[in-house]
């Protein structure tokens, strides 16, 4: 039981590093990936281009990789910002309560009442965001209701335990409190919460991409990417085959290490592997 959740959080880990790495070292590709050759234009993937290349005889591979710089960059900064928003503001109302716990969820509520894609989009429209920092911060726009919420309702549950009431008593502060001793409790949750936020914001950007709402040209991501197959026909079947498994890639990998935070953290979940 324990090697199988360290299985799931290393597949998930390792995947997401091979993403990465693809990213990082996308400067390194022999070909750039503006670099036009109408001569081998729609080629299909080959030992000269491994991914094929598009209309323009740019590099599929070269595409992809900048691509994911693009595409994880902003998927990762989207979820720090909602998790630097939303964790403060959710440990707050599960915390204190009253006022605060009313105020925190009304706002949280609203946020929720719009589709994440349909506020991108909205908020996109009306400021011309186009960069990797104002995308980012537009889909944590989107994401830190969720964060706070499950914040919200993971401190309601721990604020009355034992050693909460003991620390209480003997004087400590709330902050003292929360961060040694609610904090710390809640930690996997939110941590799964973060990872699924994380899916969301990527497939949220490519889904802007598609739309031509993403990061401006010359830049590139694998939403753009597919736009650009679907222009290319079925014929050129690569252009969309591997940006989309692209985009998989990333959401599988967010998953497994959704499960296996949940597996290692979640006190419960192992008390239930020990009995089984």
């Amino acid at each position: 039981m324990i090697a199988a959740r360290w299985r799931t959080l290393r597949g998930g880990l390792a995947l997401l590093a091979a993403l990465w790495s693809l990213a990082l070292l996308a400067p390194l590709l022999p070909h750039a990936p503006a670099a036009v050759d109408l001569a081998t234009g729609l080629a299909a993937p080959s030992p000269r281009h491994w991914l094929g290349t598009d209309p323009l005889g740019r590099d599929l591979l070269a595409r992809v990789a900048h691509g994911a710089r693009a595409s994880l960059v902003v998927g990762l900064l989207a979820t720090l910002l909602a998790l630097a928003l939303g964790v403060p503001l959710g440990a707050w109302a599960g915390y204190r309560g009253g006022s605060a716990d009313a105020v925190v969820s009304f706002l949280a509520d609203v946020t929720l009442a719009f589709p994440a894609l349909l506020l991108a989009l909205a908020v996109v429209a009306v400021s011309g965001a186009r960069g990797i920092l104002p995308l980012a911060a537009v889909l944590a726009l989107s994401r830190w209701a969720r964060i706070a919420r499950l914040t919200r309702g993971e401190f309601r549950r721990l604020r009355g335990r034992e050693a909460a009431a003991a620390a209480r008593a003997a004087g400590a502060r709330d902050l003292r409190i929360v961060s040694r001793h609610l904090l710390p409790e809640a930690l996997a949750p939110i941590l799964v919460g973060a990872a699924f936020a994380a899916a969301a914001a990527v497939l949220v950007e490519a889904s802007l991409g598609f739309l031509g709402l993403g990061v401006a040209p010359p830049q590139t991501s694998w939403g753009s990417l597919l736009a650009e197959a679907r222009l290319a026909g079925p014929q050129a079947w690569w252009l969309a085959l591997f940006p989309g498994l692209a985009i998989f890639a990333a959401l599988l990998a967010y998953t497994l290490i959704a499960e296996g935070i949940l597996e290692r953290l979640d006190p419960r979940r192992q008390s239930a592997g020990v009995s089984a």
